[in-house]
């Protein structure tokens, strides 16, 4: 499958932008022509193993450590597929992945809170046409304020997660 070796070739050159641009169009172009139920699966797997390792990770005790390939990936889909709908057959399940990893990620050196501010502009293009409300992002941004203010480490009061109570 041609959109498989190209979605392949996408996630491996996550530093150039101008060939992820051109490379995005022609996914694009290809999803738009033959959007069968090969290519709906090919990109049903990938979430598929991203979040079994986003899980895996979590099981483990680890904070979420994301890589540049799932968030090229991710932005793909926000290209390729409507964000806005409710239930979407690859959004929705992306953008469960996307919060869980928002909601595990670590904060110990600024790398991560640079992935952490990425993921939460990934989250609000997502859900900036749909207008849905995650709570997690709003813990996230507290937290990294929190970690910005100059005051003594006893007086952080950091929650650990957005469950309702």
């Amino acid at each position: 499958n041609y959109f498989d070796v190209l979605l392949d070739y996408y996630e491996s050159v996550t530093s150039n932008q101008t060939l992820l641009n051109h490379i995005g169009k022609n996914l694009l172009h290809l999803v738009q022509l033959a959007n069968n139920e090969q290519t709906k699966a090919n990109i049903q797997n990938r979430l598929r193993q991203y979040h079994d390792s986003l899980s895996e990770q979590i099981e483990n005790g680890k904070f979420c450590e994301i890589d540049s390939s799932f968030v090229v990936f991710f932005k793909l889909i926000a290209h390729l597929y409507p964000t806005s709908d409710f239930c979407h057959p690859i959004t929705t399940p992306a953008v469960t992945s996307l919060v869980q990893a928002i909601n595990h990620s670590s904060l110990k050196s600024l790398h991560s809170c640079r992935q952490a501010l990425f993921l939460i502009d990934l989250v609000k293009q997502w859900v900036s046409k749909s207008h849905r409300y995650v709570p997690e992002v709003i813990v996230l941004l507290t937290k990294l304020i929190q970690l910005a203010c100059p005051i003594e480490k006893s007086q952080y009061v950091i929650t650990n997660s957005s469950k309702q109570i």
